[in-house]
């Protein structure tokens, strides 16, 4: 069997779908800027969802518009009184200790695996940082209460 192969130009564009974890970070930092954060290509994957009202609960401002533009108006003002990590590991980590710098208790919820995660690591660090931690044997839900005290301290990165 003979085969040609002939040569022939391929063109186009093709938009990669975006990162569920950046766009989750990009609320984070966001919420902790003091003026507004224009987001482009944000995800809409559950875990992004559940970032988006985190950052609400948290005091963010979010106005999306018809061409999917995210603006978010950040705020350190921090009022919530209960949080929902939906199913997200990473939302649960990074606005664990964000919420922590509020001097008000939070409770910090999940849902599906999540709930059966362990977070002990929480109740191992947070305390050296001047946060009050109650969790459910090491398991979600979590109850945090700073303010978080800045010092410096060792953690386990691995």
């Amino acid at each position: 069997m003979r085969v040609r192969v002939r040569a022939y130009k391929v063109s186009g564009e093709v938009a990669a779908p975006p990162s569920k974890s950046v766009t989750q970070r990009a609320y984070a930092l966001a919420l902790l800027h003091k003026g507004q954060t224009v987001i482009t290509g944000a995800g809409v994957s559950n875990d992004d969802i559940a970032a988006q009202g985190i950052i609400k609960k948290l005091g963010a401002k979010i106005s999306i518009s018809k061409n999917g533009l995210i603006t978010i108006t950040g705020s350190k003002n921090i009022k919530a009184k209960k949080i929902n990590a939906g199913e997200s590991g990473l939302s649960l980590r990074m606005f664990t200790p964000i919420a922590c710098l509020s001097e008000g208790e939070i409770k910090i919820i999940g849902k599906g695996s999540l709930k059966t995660r362990p977070v002990d690591f929480f109740d191992n660090i947070l305390p050296l940082l001047g946060i009050k931690t109650k969790t459910n044997e090491g398991k979600l839900p979590i109850i945090v209460q700073g303010p978080l005290q800045p010092k410096s301290i060792t953690v386990d990165g691995s």
